[in-house]
């Protein structure tokens, strides 16, 4: 299962402009064959367009099935990718492939590529479920009551992915601070709590490692459990959490 798969240098529509920190763990070439592409909206850094086609058009393999917001479809099949193998949610519905559950949950975002397209999607993040485990992406959110909903309907998650960068006081409608994202967490109290979107792009005015920094105390003050990976690296619930970064300048 692949969640937002982005692994171009850039994620703007000008290439000079949100460079990657570091190359990708590994190139598409190198990945196994993926089942199921999960899309959570349509933004350069979450949506990106060779990489989408590449995998929709892999040779020798079963082609993804991809599990999107509503009106995401037609992006894809501007790149080749079949309507059969595309499934459209709205927010609480579910698709279920091989045993594996996937919920479309609400986030506070927006969508569009151009100047045209603005809201002409949906988005939103997921919950994955299989036998015992939940697994919660929350794709990009501001702040509000659907994380108290969310945490109501699925009182059990695994492991947290929770926005964590790339937030800025100019647009609070957008993405979570590092505050608003222990808060989420408290809310949902996961097992694990991992802190996304804030290792891979300068998209923001803050320095890079701002966001854990200032949100991992705070996740520790209310007895949470943090889950931070270096890039890369195979991982579990069960890992030890290292706060690698704090070495790093």
């Amino acid at each position: 299962v692949a969640i937002d798969p982005v692994l171009g240098e850039s994620v703007s529509p000008l290439a000079i402009h949100m460079k990657r920190f570091q190359p990708p763990a590994a190139p598409l070439s190198a990945w196994p064959a993926v089942d199921v592409v999960l899309l959570s909206h349509n933004h350069y850094d979450h949506f990106e367009e060779a990489s989408l086609r590449e995998l929709a058009q892999r040779k020798g393999e079963a082609p993804a099935h991809f599990i999107v917001p509503l009106g995401l479809g037609v992006y894809l099949q501007a790149l080749g990718v079949a309507a059969t193998d595309i499934t459209e949610l709205d927010w609480w519905q579910a698709a279920e492939r091989a045993g594996v559950r996937y919920t479309l949950v609400p986030a506070w975002h927006s969508s569009g590529r151009g100047l045209r397209d603005g809201g002409k999607s949906f988005w939103g993040g997921f919950v994955i479920q299989h036998k015992c485990e939940t697994v919660y992406y929350s794709s990009d959110s501001a702040y509000g009551p659907h994380f108290a909903e969310i945490a109501r309907r699925f009182p059990r998650i695994d492991l947290a992915f929770i926005e964590n960068g790339q937030y800025d006081r100019r647009w609070p409608d957008n993405h979570l601070s590092p505050e608003q994202t222990a808060q989420v967490a408290a809310e949902l109290q996961p097992r694990r709590i991992m802190p996304v979107h804030w290792g891979a792009y300068s998209m923001a005015y803050h320095p890079w490692d701002e966001p854990v920094r200032r949100s991992l105390p705070l996740l520790r003050e209310r007895g949470l459990h943090e889950l931070t990976p270096r890039l890369g690296q195979v991982f579990d619930v069960t890992m030890p959490s290292e706060a690698w970064f704090l070495d790093v300048e």
